[in-house]
């Protein structure tokens, strides 16, 4: 069998030469995405999350969503459980300013979840027992 060899063209490096204007235009079109990562840890016959579900920071009006989860379903899906329960909720950043939010689950009906005063920390990745910090809502 014959081998084909395929030679795939390179571009020479070329620098680009912004003037100031671009580069501040640039700058500030600039947004830096960031996450709150939660790995949560319960023992609980069944859970699940409603989508309503944020974090809440202290003295700001403006919340962050919840973007994802793994290891547990949303509403109205029950996660059945054996014994213990590990899963992860990630939220849209929290405000740069924050020093302290909430864990809220905003629902129509009681039971919703509240972890109030969690410290906020620098890689915005947290493990909570929920056995413990869990305060459940009207």
């Amino acid at each position: 069998m014959n081998e084909i060899e395929i030679a795939y063209p390179t571009l020479p490096a070329r620098k680009i030469d912004l003037d100031v204007i671009s580069k501040v235009k640039l700058l500030n079109n600039f947004q830096e995405e960031r996450q709150v990562v939660i790995h949560c840890f319960c023992r609980c016959p069944a859970a699940r999350i409603w989508k309503t579900t944020y974090l809440i920071p202290k003295g700001t009006g403006r919340r962050s969503e919840l973007i994802h989860v793994h290891g547990i379903t949303l509403y109205p899906v029950w996660t059945r459980i054996g014994g213990d329960l590990n899963f992860t909720l990630i939220f849209t950043g929290l405000p740069k300013e924050c020093r302290y939010f909430d864990l809220v689950e905003q629902i129509p009906e009681p039971g919703g979840w509240i972890i109030k005063n969690i410290p906020r920390i620098k890689t915005d990745i947290y493990h909570l027992n929920l056995d413990e910090m869990l305060y459940y809502g009207n």
